[in-house]
């Protein structure tokens, strides 16, 4: 059995064809059901949109006003898993609030960096929590995030209301967000760190992996980004 944890990118908030009526916004396009179609492994899909570490993960998630039992305690009580996937972190730094601001407003202040250090700090504190409490899982693939803007407003097609400066400064964040998750993984050897490469399909980018403002889910991924997340997990996998 494959089981997949984590937030609304692991669950494929946005997309179509959703899979239950648990409120967590599960889509059958989500990376775990591609990755559990190609591996030829049954799939548990545990992930849920808005789920941070403390919050989804270790303890119960209110939903929609429902109760969502903690992930982990879901895990334990399965069976004959061989396969664990792990996409937690944004939430925890508030990477949704911090992508609005620059979008709406102007980001990257050195008050904003402070807070987002401060945030990250916990996050490898809490990310220990929960890998410490998965020593017993065969194998544990924990995923990074994808850059979410390009380097450069150049290679945009539209227009997308940041500047360059902002843009470098949220590359630089997510790279941040992603080295806390890296190196804290590095640390147990049942676990691998897999990164998505968003490369050239950025938003506004020609062929945009990344659900926009107009879309159900902005900043997600597409179909076609979960199906790069998807294979980056297939890849580490074998």
């Amino acid at each position: 059995m494959y089981v997949a944890l984590g937030d609304s990118v692991a669950a494929g908030d946005g997309l179509p064809e959703p899979t239950d009526s648990s409120a967590c916004n599960r889509s059958n396009e989500s990376y775990p059901n591609i990755v559990a179609s190609s591996l030829k492994l049954d799939l548990k899909s545990l992930a849920c949109s808005g789920a941070t570490i403390s919050e989804g993960i270790l303890s119960s998630q209110m939903v929609n006003g429902l109760a969502v039992v903690p992930q982990m305690t879901q895990l334990a009580g399965l069976q004959k898993v061989s396969l664990v996937t792990l996409t937690v972190g944004a939430n925890d730094v508030d990477w949704a609030g911090t992508i609005t601001k620059c979008f709406t407003s102007e980001c990257g202040t050195p008050e904003d960096t402070a807070r987002q250090v401060k945030k990250t700090t916990q996050l490898t504190a809490d990310l220990h929590r929960v890998l410490d409490a998965m020593k017993s899982q065969p194998k544990v693939i924990v995923t990074g995030y994808y850059q979410l803007v390009p380097a450069s407003q150049q290679t945009c097609v539209t227009p997308i209301g940041v500047t360059d400066k902002e843009s470098l400064w949220l590359r630089t964040q997510e790279e941040a967000l992603n080295k806390a998750v890296q190196d804290t993984t590095r640390s147990y050897n049942f676990a691998m760190f897999a990164e998505p490469d968003f490369s050239g399909h950025e938003l506004c980018t020609k062929e945009p992996w990344i659900q926009d403002l107009q879309d159900k889910a902005p900043f997600h991924p597409t179909a076609a980004g979960q199906n790069a997340v998807a294979q980056t997990v297939i890849d580490s996998y074998h």
